[in-house]
């Protein structure tokens, strides 16, 4: 799906914040993906795109991946963000998986409001 599809989707169900973040590989997500991905050609493209990338602490833990390049990131972030404001959306970027690049909370484990609805 393409953002500007998924912006539409997401403003007509309502939501007015989206809180973003790309995969970080981590060595169980790579074997996942070698495991379930079978266009060989696809999953070389993913596992590639991240040979230039740097290994980033996540979290508060002894969790670690491999992220994309910082410059790859933010443009693509860039991108989210500029779509989504066509639509009325603001976009979160996660500061625990991307805090080399930003500080920003993503909102996701701390709710701002106590207007959200318990999912059980």
């Amino acid at each position: 799906m393409q953002i500007e599809e998924l912006c539409s989707e997401i403003a007509n169900a309502g939501a007015k914040q989206l809180a973003v973040s790309y995969l970080f590989l981590r060595p169980a997500i790579k074997k996942s993906l070698e495991s379930n991905i079978s266009d060989k050609k696809l999953l070389a493209k993913i596992i590639d795109s991240y040979k230039t990338g740097c290994k980033i602490k996540i979290g508060t833990g002894n969790s670690a991946g491999v992220a994309l390049p910082a410059d790859i990131r933010n443009q693509l972030y860039e991108h989210i963000r500029k779509t989504a404001q066509q639509f009325g959306i603001s976009v979160h970027i996660c500061g625990c998986k991307n805090n080399d690049i930003t500080s920003e909370s993503c909102n996701i484990t701390k709710p701002q409001s106590s207007d959200q609805i318990g999912l059980f």
